[in-house]
């Protein structure tokens, strides 16, 4: 997203012109779908490029007459946002009508020229672009909208000159690069797929998760069902027969090892270009290893399942493609899963730690940490080669 402030007559900032972007380095939007592009603005634009505006300052953002006759703008605050209307075409009935619900609703609205009367006489803000026009040419567009009640903003102000022969001819409002070029706010979000795999490990990782729930939602998924008689099939189990449903499956794995399974494939599964298969098999070898050693430490400082799910998100920046504060302000996680991901709680970050020093084979730090909670380096030898073979046979099912 960008963002170009819009000034009044004393050049302070009155409000800000939100634009999309299609990538962080774009100096000027590439919009195909202008739905799409207003659509994106809804759903995390305005959260993004809002951010440290003044809540006194008015937010502008153009809106194609399509999505107002859909409503969408409602989803914006009235009291914040003014919905610009573009690509306005020939005039009718339906898009006034929807216009009118728009100002009934509490909005302000912008129009730009060229634009039809019946929009002119109620809009709120009225947007001339100034730049190549000679004084007398925008100043007899001036007289012509004289008569109309909404307020003038000159557009592509560019300099000193601009400024001051816009505000002698009667503009209120203005903007362009001679105030400020628009500025880029670059962001990611968790897309809805990847989200409610996250969600979905979140629950997995309970101590109460039900039996029941496990099957169901291996049920409702043909391809985690496919995987799963896969994954009990394979050699690692050495079964006399072959399994032919999926409560057969889950009677035999029981609750615990088709909640990891379930896990671990899960965040396999997260739609993402910025992982490798070597970033997945880590973060389930992890999950196991800090599993396998919380069950071997006479007082484990966290519950095995937490200390699992602090392993299988331990690289969820990577897998994402973000900050791991940024991904804790989109999905938050429990205190100690948290503050472990983002190092702000040493108490339970330095797990992580540990886990990078056994895969560096740091072995004299190793065990000089496992030796404060009563652990041994056999013990944590015997578990890390134990959560390899768990994480290659996990992968191997989710292919």
């Amino acid at each position: 997203m960008a963002r170009q402030p819009i000034c009044d007559d004393s050049r302070q900032p009155w409000g800000y012109k939100l634009y999309f972007r299609n990538s962080q380095d774009a100096q000027s939007a590439e919009i195909e779908d202008p739905n799409k592009a207003t659509a994106n603005l809804i759903a995390d634009g305005y959260a993004l490029a809002h951010q440290g505006i003044d809540p006194t300052k008015k937010v502008v953002l153009s809106v194609p007459l399509s999505m107002v006759r859909k409503s969408m703008v409602e989803a914006f605050p009235p009291e914040r946002v003014i919905p610009q209307l573009e690509r306005l075409g020939t005039p009718n009935h339906t898009t006034v009508a929807a216009v009118q619900e728009l100002k009934k609703a509490g909005y302000d609205v912008a129009v730009s020229l060229p634009c039809y009367d019946s929009l002119l006489q109620i809009a709120d803000i009225i947007i001339l672009d100034i730049l190549g026009h000679q004084k007398t040419q925008i100043a007899a567009l001036v007289q012509k909208l004289s008569r109309y009640p909404g307020r003038l903003l000159a557009l592509k102000v560019e300099d000193q000159p601009q400024f001051e022969m816009a505000r002698s001819l009667g503009f209120e409002l203005f903007q362009g690069n001679f105030f400020s070029k628009p500025v880029l706010f670059p962001g990611r979000k968790i897309s809805l797929a990847a989200s409610a795999k996250l969600k979905l490990i979140q629950e997995l990782s309970k101590e109460d998760f039900e039996v029941a729930a496990l099957a169901r939602t291996v049920s409702s998924d043909p391809s985690l069902s496919y995987r799963l008689l896969k994954f009990i099939n394979s050699v690692a189990f050495s079964l006399p027969h072959k399994i032919q449903s999926i409560q057969q499956a889950i009677t035999l794995l029981g609750q615990k090892q088709l909640r990891q399974w379930l896990m671990a494939v899960s965040l396999s599964d997260l739609d993402t270009s910025f992982a490798s298969e070597e970033h997945y098999f880590t973060s389930i070898q992890r999950a196991r290893f800090l599993e396998l050693l919380a069950e071997a430490m006479p007082r484990p400082p966290l519950h095995k399942e937490t200390m699992s799910l602090i392993g299988l998100f331990s690289m969820l920046d990577v897998l994402l493609g973000q900050t791991m504060s940024e991904i804790m302000e989109q999905f938050p996680l429990d205190e100690h899963v948290a503050g472990a991901l983002t190092g702000e709680d040493p108490s339970t970050s330095q797990w992580i730690r540990l886990t990078r020093a056994v895969e560096n084979g740091e072995w004299a730090k190793v065990g000089t940490f496992l030796e404060k909670h009563g652990l041994g380096l056999t013990q944590a030898a015997v578990s890390y080669n134990m959560a390899t073979l768990w994480a290659s046979e996990i992968l191997e099912s989710a292919e």
